[in-house]
This record gives structure tokens, sequence and C-alpha cells, in this order.
């Protein structure tokens, strides 16, 4: 497996690596980065199946497969130790890869991220659901423009459509192959995540959560995590849905400034 990534070297000690969400791309930190600035070296990433990672045909992404690939690109920028700032699909890979490879990660940032599904009665609806919706994303009449306006209409983006600059977010998603994003979704299911929630209190390096007042899901999911480790620290954007760091990036960047300033 492939992963295509920009790679920012600054000179700085610290190395943010951003993971985006489902049908995201890397261009999507951009924002945010140029906020952060020059005092950190910035490592974008392309999920398996998003942006320009393109999957094989008919093959379906894994954790341990993305990172392999994860370490890969580790090598070839010569760092061995990140930031990770993940954004929901990617939060969630961050977690799990901070289980297999804690040696690799000093901090972590993770925006509307859930630490996986508990019951089995639980993974099976999601499966079916996201099973689903892989299968509709393969259909040559699939129309990937009216799916974007109905997925982000979803009470967790809150006012997201209203933003100013979401006809730009739309074009970007766009941009993607709804078959690679079929793979994506498969591969990466949080039904095929195992749950997470009885690791988070033996984390102990600097862990920041990040979620939007207008998403009660996740504004809720995020509580949980810092009453199971009271260290981690937790903000809540407001005027925010889902998607913080599109919608309110200054808002975004100070309080992940801060953080890493005491980190």
């Amino acid at each position: 497996m492939n992963l295509h990534f920009r790679f920012a070297r600054n000179g700085a000690r610290r190395t943010l690596l951003y993971l985006h969400g489902f049908m995201g791309q890397s261009d999507d930190w951009q924002q945010l980065a140029e906020r952060l600035g020059s005092r950190f070296n910035h490592l974008f990433i392309d999920l398996p199946g998003h942006g320009k990672s393109l999957l094989k045909e008919d093959e379906t992404p894994s954790a341990e497969t993305f990172f392999a690939a994860l370490q890969d690109v580790l090598q070839t920028v010569e760092v061995s130790r990140v930031t990770v700032i993940g954004y929901s699909m990617g939060g969630r890979l961050a977690m799990q890869w901070l289980v297999q490879s804690p040696q690799n990660i000093e901090a972590m940032v993770l925006e509307s991220a859930h630490p996986g599904l508990i019951t089995a009665e639980e993974r099976q609806r999601r499966w079916q659901a996201d099973q689903a919706l892989s299968m509709r994303l393969r259909k040559a009449d699939f129309d990937f423009r009216a799916f974007l306006r109905d997925w982000y209409a979803m009470p967790l983006f809150g006012n997201l459509q209203e933003h100013p600059q979401f006809a730009r977010l739309l074009e970007r998603r766009l941009q993607n192959d709804p078959r690679q994003l079929s793979g994506a979704l498969t591969g990466f299911s949080v039904a095929r995540q195992p749950s997470l929630w009885n690791r988070l209190a033996e984390w102990d390096l600097p862990v920041l959560l990040i979620c939007g007042e207008s998403d009660q899901k996740y504004a809720e999911v995020s509580a949980r995590m810092q009453a199971t480790n009271p260290n981690f620290k937790r903000v809540v954007a407001p005027g925010c849905g889902h998607n913080v760091h599109f919608e309110n990036p200054e808002w975004m960047a100070r309080k992940v400034e801060g953080f890493l300033e005491k980190g």
C-alpha cells in the first residue's frame, strides 16, 4: 500500500501528523496548519481510498496495512515520533495506532473521534449499515453530489451547510472516487475496530479531545472519554458541529497551540 503524503519540514522539534476523516483528504488541514505555522513540521496523509492514496481494484485496506504504510512514510521523512491530529475516522485510526505503536506517538489531538463500539450487537448493526452504504457507493448511477448534501445535513454536522466555504468543501469531496471510498469504508468501519474504552485509562501521554457544541453525540463521547481518563484535556468549540477544523480553524489552532505548549 502506497500512501500519498506531503511533508513541510520547518526545522522544528515537533512534527504534526494529520489524519483526516471519511471522504476527506490531506488538503482539509491546510487552514489549520497555516495558523499553527512554522513552529511545527507538518505531515499530511491521504488515507487509503482517499485523495491520491488509491486502492487497487477490489482492494480492502485494514488498520494493520495502513499502519505498516505509515511506518514507511515516517522512515522516508526521517521522523520517529509525531503528535497526531486525527479527525473522526482519522482519530479512530490514531487511537488504534497508539495501541500498536506507542513509541511513535508523543501526543494526540482527537477531534470528534470514537474509541469504538462496545457490544457485538452495536458492531453488527453498524456493519450492516456500512455495508449497505459501501454497496451504494459502487452503483453505476450513484449521485455523489446529492449524497454529500444529504450526508452533511445530518444533525451532528450542525449548520455546516450554511458555512460560507461549504461549496468549496463540497467540491473537494467530489474529487474522491466513490468506489475507492467504498473500499475504505469497508476496511475502516468502526464495526471492525476493537473497542478501546478499556484502554483509555492506561494512556499517560498528553491527549486533547475536541468536539463541537452542536454535535451532541460526540460531545457526550468525549465527555465519557475524559471521565475514563481525567488527565485528558477536553474543549468544546462554540457554534460548531462535527467538523471543527473546517468550521473554525482559528479557534482550533489556538486550542492546539495552548495544549502543545503545556505538553
